[in-house]
């Protein structure tokens, strides 16, 4: 494995922040629902892939008694290229339900993807449900320049040097697969028992109720 240099390292993190994931879960149904029953859910994802290139170049130094290094083209170029994309949602705690994707989505592009799904829930209570992206990504990043050389001599007023002898600089030349991890707001699921069992559960009560209040009778 490769060992990044601070630059790079830097250029990463700008890079990542550059293209955070949007990630949202919203209810298409009610949210309070019995024991057996479900809650549609629409996930939305959308990531910017990045692609840019930066180039510049110093000017001409002037002539001076030694030798001279000249840096007169500098590039730089950061592409991000969206190969997988597993979407998850479900309880916080639960096994999520999962859609997995091979979006291809290329350098300078705008993807987004759409994911309607229904979640059942067998056990009364409440719950917290959260959408969950697991993102794959191939990055790619050059850094380099183009430096002349030259070699003065003479004195202070009488500088004669040679022709500038030009060579190109490959700095990084990095290829990387990253996974990253983008999570939605929380969704709150109420999962009530069904009326007849309620119903059963409210009988049981009072009739324990009931029953606390028949007085005790002594001895005869």
């Amino acid at each position: 494995m490769r060992i990044l240099s601070l630059t790079l390292l830097s250029l990463a993190a700008m890079g990542a922040q550059a293209g955070t994931a949007y990630l949202d879960l919203s209810p298409q149904s009610p949210t309070t629902v019995p024991v057996g029953g479900t809650v549609s859910f629409l996930v939305e994802f959308r990531q910017y892939q990045e692609n840019w290139s930066f180039d510049n170049g110093a000017g001409e130094p002037s002539p001076d008694i030694g030798f001279q290094t000249w840096q007169s083209y500098f590039y730089e170029s950061w592409h991000d290229t969206l190969t997988a994309l597993k979407l998850q949602v479900g309880p916080v705690g639960g096994v999520p339900l999962e859609h997995s994707l091979q979006p291809g989505a290329l350098p300078g592009t705008d993807y987004s993807t759409t994911w309607l799904v229904s979640v059942p829930f067998s056990q009364p209570g409440s719950y917290t449900v959260r959408a969950g992206a697991q993102i794959t990504q191939d990055k790619d990043l050059r850094r380099g320049a183009t430096v002349g050389t030259r070699e003065c001599v003479g004195f202070e007023n009488s500088v004669q040097c040679d022709s500038w002898s030009f060579h190109d600089e490959l700095w990084e030349d990095a290829a990387w697969t990253e996974l990253t991890w983008a999570e939605s707001t929380a969704v709150s699921v109420f999962v009530v028992p069904e009326p007849s069992s309620l119903m059963l559960w409210a009988a049981a009560v009072a009739g324990l109720a009931g029953l606390a209040r028949v007085p005790c009778r002594g001895r005869g």
